[in-house]
């Protein structure tokens, strides 16, 4: 990890600082922050402030480096199973996270029979709605859900 590029960021940094030290879209960031994955709090013009201490929490509870730090000794640290999926093609999925599913639908009877099903079938999933198909190809592209419905 670049600790010169994370140090870099104020104590209250914003979405647009967080992203570029996490190769992010600003959006992302927004989403994780409303997620509670990062710490953050509104100014009084609404706009997000995010703590640099969380971002380092996120960082460290993800073992990933910071966005332009790659480097030998981290391309070396890569399981060879997931370099060689990652040349092929190929998505190895870490066990360190929930599995991610993506409804997308706009019917809200619908959308409560899933989330029970979900529940229930899958206790562990980390379900998530989009009622619109639009906002459910945003969030599918940040999300990168395990499944899509």
């Amino acid at each position: 990890m670049n600790e010169d590029l994370l140090m870099s960021l104020p104590v209250d940094c914003s979405t647009r600082d967080v992203a570029q030290v996490l190769g992010m879209a600003v959006r992302s960031v927004q989403l994780m922050v409303d997620r509670g994955e990062l710490e953050a709090w509104k100014t009084p013009g609404g706009h997000r402030r995010i703590a640099r201490a969380s971002v380092e929490r996120w960082l460290k509870q993800r073992n990933e480096p910071v966005a332009g730090a790659a480097s030998a000794e981290s391309a070396a640290a890569v399981p060879a199973d997931r370099a060689a999926a990652t040349k092929a093609g190929g998505v190895v999925r870490g066990h360190s996270r929930r599995p991610r599913v993506l409804l997308i639908e706009d019917s809200a009877h619908f959308q409560n029979l899933v989330r029970l099903l979900v529940a229930h079938g899958f206790p562990q999933a980390d379900l998530h709605v989009a009622e619109d198909g639009i906002v459910g190809l945003a969030m599918a592209g940040e999300l990168q859900p395990d499944v899509l419905i």
